[in-house]
């Protein structure tokens, strides 16, 4: 019966550990959210990654660490992805079309979202009474009704 225990303790410690966040030091965590594939829309992600190694934060150099998802085009994987960014607490939600910038303002109030290749707040219908965008939406943004 001890043998079963401490297999039991090892399998606990184990999964204990695996399931804890893999965010090191002060190191900042994006949660990089992006709809679907896309070979015009993937500049995005790489004008994104470029801005940001120009202004000092690199995965490289350990400066930052960018945890890319991709929902296929799948509206029940998009909202998991937003779900455990969520969970795993990333310092900045960076969401490239509509669909993930929507599903991110919905599921997040708190955590900054920096959006790319969506509409403003307005055309997106994610204002409040006063027409005002929520707090924590930034981006390069668009205006047009598509």
């Amino acid at each position: 019966m001890k043998p079963l225990k401490l297999i039991t303790a090892i399998l606990l410690a184990a999964a204990t550990i695996g399931c804890q966040s893999k965010k090191a030091g002060n190191i900042p965590v994006v949660g990089f959210v992006d709809a679907f594939e896309d070979a015009t829309i993937a500049q995005a992600r790489t004008g994104f990654t470029d801005a940001l190694k120009k202004n000092g934060f690199n995965e490289a150099d350990g400066t930052v660490k960018i945890a890319y998802r991709n929902a296929q085009g799948d509206i029940p994987t998009l909202t998991q992805i937003v779900n455990y960014f969520t969970a795993e607490k990333v310092d900045l939600f960076a969401t490239c079309t509509t669909l993930s910038t929507i599903t991110a303002v919905q599921k997040n109030k708190i955590t900054p979202i920096f959006a790319m290749v969506a509409p403003t707040a307005a055309l997106m219908k994610v204002t409040d009474a006063a027409g005002k965008g929520p707090a924590n939406l930034y981006g390069a943004v668009e205006d047009m009704n598509y």
